[in-house]
């Protein structure tokens, strides 16, 4: 079990106790990367294949052409901010929601999962992104300690924030979960949980598999380093 710095006691006192996250529970959601030509769900929670017939052009910053791809998986790499291709190509949203840049390939061994707001990459089931928390911030969620991952994995409740989001405001917590395959396996049922400021254990719960099944390298000793791995410049 995580065992975070802010007890009961103290919470009242830190700089958290006169905002949301002092005062109760906070809005919980989740994200993932999706997958090119795979199932996934939309804004309302609907099933979609990404795989329609219908394309648009995926573009850099610069007006150049990184893919041509469903309309459906356009919309799903603006509001999850990483998206996989079906050629392996890891893409993240640029800044804004209408430019994109590609930071991998297949069989890639940097920015393996994707990138947050800063130099820090994405880590699945510990980055959580916020928009009104300090970056970097390690966090213990009560409601994700003694979570069942799979595979003798069980989360201690200790997260970081490593990114942001344009979708919602502040008051808000959400966690990347990796794929919409292990969304849909945890199966939260979670709207609001509990968060304190804690300088708490970070557990690695990436497996060697995760990272084939995402078209990265299946390197299992690059998995240590995953945890603080930073952003490398992608070139072909």
């Amino acid at each position: 079990m995580a065992v975070p710095v802010v007890d009961e006691e103290d919470n009242n006192k830190n700089e958290l106790a006169n905002t949301c996250y002092g005062r109760g529970k906070v809005s919980f959601t989740q994200f993932w990367i999706p997958i090119e030509n795979r199932w996934d769900e939309d804004n309302d929670g609907e099933r979609v294949y990404l795989g329609e017939n219908q394309k648009v052009d995926l573009l850099d910053k610069s007006g150049n052409l990184l893919a041509t791809i469903p309309i459906s998986m356009h919309e799903k790499c603006k509001m999850e901010g990483t998206c996989l291709l079906e050629n392996g190509d890891i893409i993240n949203i640029d800044n804004t929601t209408n430019s994109f840049i590609r930071v991998g390939g297949h069989g890639r061994e940097n920015n393996v999962f994707g990138l947050g707001s800063g130099s820090q990459n994405l880590v699945p089931f510990i980055s959580v992104a916020s928009n009104d928390l300090p970056y970097g911030q390690k966090l213990y969620i009560k409601q994700l300690d003694g979570l069942d991952l799979g595979k003798g994995r069980i989360h201690n409740g200790c997260v970081r924030v490593d990114d942001d989001s344009w979708s919602f405001n502040g008051c808000q917590i959400d966690f990347f979960v990796l794929t919409y395959l292990d969304y849909l396996w945890l199966d939260l049922d979670l709207d609001r949980v509990n968060v304190k400021l804690a300088n708490c254990e970070l557990k690695n719960y990436i497996l060697k598999e995760d990272m084939e099944y995402i078209k990265a390298t299946n390197k299992e000793e690059i998995i240590p380093s995953l945890m603080e791995a930073k952003y490398v410049e992608y070139t072909e």
